[in-house]
């Protein structure tokens, strides 16, 4: 929770700019409903909430001590998102499901294998990620979007990039 509330400003200010939160919430304030006056403000620095998101939910993978080079400042410093786990034989399935602005972490460490991660779903409702890191670490660099091929530790994130709950 503290994920999808308190940090999401720190977000915005960190990877834009203070001057992006102060445009969403004077949107806010004219009228204009919570997402939208978001989105508004987004389309000014070449963003959306269905692009930021899903970057939020990667940085929010980048804290304790997978902390490196990538995401907040402070990283180090914050409670570590709860992983999933997916271990197994090759090719490896997991299923699951995300609900309007949701994000979900699976841990999965391929060793010396290439693999391709993908995700199978509604475009407009989610978006998939692979965080690799490196000695356990997230660095600069370390996000792609799915599909995406990988060796070694990673987090395959799929975050939701609608308002939208499941129906």
């Amino acid at each position: 929770f503290l994920y999808g509330t308190a940090i999401w400003s720190v977000f915005l200010e960190q990877r834009f700019d203070g001057d992006l939160v102060r445009g969403v919430l004077d949107a806010m304030s004219s009228g204009r409903e919570i997402w939208p006056a978001h989105d508004a403000a987004l389309a000014t620095r070449g963003a959306s909430m269905a692009t930021a998101f899903p970057e939020l939910a990667a940085w929010n993978a980048a804290t304790g001590s997978r902390a490196g080079s990538f995401g907040y400042a402070a990283a180090a410093d914050y409670p570590e998102v709860a992983l999933e786990s997916l271990e197994g034989d090759l090719p490896l399935l997991y299923e699951g499901a995300t609900s309007g602005f949701s994000s979900r972490y699976v841990r999965v460490d391929a060793g010396t294998t290439r693999v391709l991660a993908t995700i199978d779903t509604d475009p407009g409702r989610n978006a998939g990620a692979v965080l690799r890191l490196v000695g356990g670490r997230a660095e600069e660099g370390a996000l792609l979007p799915m599909p995406a091929t990988f060796d070694g530790e990673a987090i395959l994130i799929v975050a939701g990039t609608s308002s939208q709950k499941p129906d």
